[in-house]
């Protein structure tokens, strides 16, 4: 295929990553708190719903596994729709079981587009820069969660809650565009993406190690992603900031979120992954402490840049490296990854939700602030190749 054709696939799934993150999680916060005072959310109610809407995830694997058996896997795309759909019954709902319902329908849009978007992406990136594609592609998601809030932070405190339902049809009208240009060229064209254990048993070995190690890592790094994400508007609205400032310090977060997984990936094709993640994890924790503990809104936006930067850097590593290592077909591993880093995720969220209640937001974020540096290990049993996990495996025949 030519490499402008590729090119042209990867920017379209870039589109379609923009699409549904804008109205996934970033959106989510700015939404569930407005209605926190309106409907008398706990703690608990709250991480329930951001679980909820993340906790889905966990069918990602099996959504992978059914896309490299269907003959038209592309028709998962529509998942992007769906997770509009879902977010918009939440910012409609006038009693707390709608906002649970509506976070797992949107949590499951978003669980069946990720899978084959990322793989789609990984299988039409030009070997050469496959970095800086999956990088082109965390930045149409990352990009569109850190705007969300920024938006939805202005529009909603202006306009009411109801403001949010004209944006959905954004979704509505370009996403079945969207799949109807991609589906002739995914139908059936999606590489396989197992790691290469044709050395031996000892090949499965070293491949069990690494998986092992990912579960843990990508865990603890998410829960910290996820309870950042989710509870900073909380957090400044509970100190008597506006809704429309806890949106603007938000998307600061956030956008550098979207510029350091950017950066981490495109870098990943000249420098070892390994010394990626291990400067975005150390450097996570202490930059969080001086967010929570600023007052003067310009040292807020300076540490909220620079944490953006930092804990964002290491997710596209940690996907690429998930689907060497991971088992199924090229969907089912990217599913098993994406559905493994919002898992865990939710279970962080909801975790913290409780906490809240017991201690206060500001003691939980405390709290989790130091989840990071309990990884520094494990970075090592990972795969620290540019490409893949089969280097690896050959050094053990070899030797």
């Amino acid at each position: 295929m030519m490499l402008a054709k590729r090119n042209h696939i990867v920017q379209w799934l870039t589109v379609g990553h923009f699409l549904n993150d804008f109205f996934a999680s970033g959106s989510l916060a700015i939404i569930i708190a407005a209605q926190t005072n309106r409907l008398d959310l706990s703690g608990a109610d709250i991480g329930l719903a951001g679980a909820l809407f993340q906790g889905v995830s966990v069918f990602q694997p099996g959504i992978g596994w059914l896309a490299d058996r269907l003959e038209r896997p592309y028709l998962l795309l529509l998942g992007a729709m769906v997770t509009a759909l879902g977010t918009l019954s939440i910012s409609l709902a006038d009693t707390i079981p709608v906002i649970w319902a509506g976070a797992v329908v949107g949590g499951l849009g978003s669980a069946a587009f990720h899978p084959i978007a990322l793989a789609g992406t990984r299988a039409f990136a030009p070997m050469a820069t496959r970095g800086r594609s999956i990088a082109l592609f965390m930045l149409g998601g990352n990009g569109a969660f850190a705007l969300s809030p920024l938006v939805f932070g202005y529009v909603i405190d202006h306009y009411g809650l109801g403001s949010y339902a004209p944006f959905v049809m954004m979704n509505v009208l370009f996403v079945p565009v969207m799949v109807r240009q991609l589906g002739p060229h995914i139908r059936g064209r999606l590489d396989t993406a197992k790691p290469d254990t044709s050395n031996g048993e000892a090949a499965y070995i070293v491949v069990r190690y690494m998986m092992g190690a990912y579960l843990v890592v990508v865990f603890l790094r998410s829960v910290l992603n996820q309870v950042l994400s989710l509870y900073l508007p909380l957090y400044y609205t509970q100190q008597d900031r506006s809704l429309e400032f806890a949106g603007m310090a938000t998307f600061v977060l956030l956008v550098f979120k979207a510029f350091g997984a950017y950066i981490g990936a495109a870098l990943s094709d000249f420098f070892p992954r390994r010394l990626i993640l291990l400067v975005s994890l150390i450097a996570s924790t202490p930059l969080l402490f001086v967010l929570l503990e600023a007052h003067s809104v310009a040292l807020i936006f300076v540490s909220s840049a620079l944490l953006g930067l930092m804990v964002n850097a290491s997710w596209p590593i940690f996907l690429m490296i998930g689907q060497e290592i991971m088992p199924g077909g090229a969907v089912g591993a990217s599913g098993f990854t994406f559905g493994w880093g919002f898992a865990s995720g939710s279970l962080g969220v909801l975790l913290v939700g409780l906490l809240v209640d017991v201690i206060g937001l500001g003691n939980a974020l405390l709290m989790i602030a130091a989840t990071p540096l309990l990884a520094l290990g494990l970075i090592f049993l990972l795969p620290d190749a540019k490409n893949d996990v089969r280097e690896y495996t050959h050094d053990i025949k070899s030797s």
